[in-house]
C-alpha cells in the first residue's frame, strides 16, 4: 500500500471518528433536564369483592388532593423518564347506615396519606411547535405514613334530634394501630396520565387528567375498620410547573 493511500485512510478514519464524535456530543447536549412541581385535586374512591357489592350503596367518593417535586431526563427524542417524591391524601366516606329505626348521624371517614417515588415513562404523543400531548404510564412506590378515622360512633333514635349530639372526633392512628390493624405499609400503585403542555423559552406549564389504582389492598386482612380486599383509587388533573436546561 502506497504511503498516499495510508494518508488517505488515516484522514478518513479521522474524519469518521469526529462525526461519530459529533453526533455522540449533539445526543449528549440534546438531552433535557427538567425539576418542577405539581399539585392535583382528586375524587378519591374503593373498590370491594364481588360479596361485599351490598356495601357499596353506602360508599361515598371524596375530594381529595396529592403533590409533589419531580425531576425529569430525556432519554431519546420521544421518551421521558420522570422520578421524584410523591405526597398524597388518598380514602373514602361511608354514608350513614339505617338499621331498622335507627339511624346513624354522621359518615364514617377513612384518609391515608402516602409518600410515593415514582417512577414514570413519557411518551410524546404530538408536538406542534411549543405545544406537546404525550401519555406517561407507570408506578409509584407509596408508602403509608399517617392514618386518620372518623367514626359514627352512636346511634340516634328518631325521636332525638340529631343536632343535639356533638360530631365524633377524629382518631389519628399511631404506627403500632397500623401494624396491629394489618395495614399494607408499601403500596404499590399504577398510574396513567395524559399531558397537554406548554412551552416558552424555559419554562414549562401543563395540565395533565390522571387515574391511579393501589395495586395492593389497604389492609392484609378485614377488620374493624376496612373490609378486605379494598383497593383504592383516585382521579384527578394534575397542574405542573418545570425548568428545563440542557446538558
Amino acid at each position: 500500500m502506497r504511503s498516499s493511500e495510508i494518508v488517505n485512510r488515516i484522514i478518513k478514519i479521522k474524519i469518521y471518528f469526529f462525526i461519530a464524535l459529533l453526533f455522540n456530543t449533539t445526543i449528549v447536549t440534546a438531552q433535557i433536564r427538567s425539576f418542577g412541581f405539581y399539585v392535583a385535586p382528586t375524587v378519591n374512591y374503593r373498590t370491594l369483592a364481588d360479596n361485599l357489592n351490598y356495601l357499596k350503596k353506602f360508599n361515598s367518593k371524596v375530594n381529595l388532593f396529592n403533590a409533589g417535586f419531580f425531576y425529569s431526563r430525556s432519554i431519546s427524542s420521544k421518551f421521558i423518564f420522570t422520578t421524584g417524591i410523591d405526597y398524597s391524601i388518598e380514602g373514602f366516606n361511608i354514608k350513614p347506615l339505617t338499621y331498622y329505626s335507627t339511624q346513624a348521624t354522621f359518615s364514617t371517614k377513612t384518609r391515608l396519606g402516602y409518600v410515593g417515588f415514582p417512577l414514570i415513562i413519557e411518551m410524546k404523543v404530538l408536538q406542534i411547535k411549543k405545544f406537546k400531548i404525550s401519555i406517561a404510564p407507570g408506578i409509584i412506590n407509596k408508602f403509608l405514613v399517617l392514618a386518620h378515622y372518623t367514626p359514627y360512633n352512636f346511634i340516634v333514635l328518631p325521636f332525638f334530634n340529631s343536632n343535639q349530639f356533638p360530631k365524633p372526633t377524629e382518631i389519628r392512628l399511631s404506627n403500632n394501630d397500623l401494624n396491629q390493624l394489618k395495614y399494607n405499609r408499601y403500596m404499590p400503585e399504577l398510574v396513567g396520565t395524559l399531558a397537554f403542555s406548554y412551552t416558552s423559552k424555559n419554562i414549562t406549564i401543563g395540565m395533565a387528567p390522571e387515574i391511579r389504582y393501589s395495586i395492593l389492598s389497604t389492609t392484609k386482612e378485614a377488620n374493624y375498620f376496612h373490609t378486605y380486599p379494598e383497593h383504592l383509587y383516585s382521579y384527578g388533573i394534575k397542574f405542573f410547573i418545570s425548568k428545563n436546561c440542557k446538558n
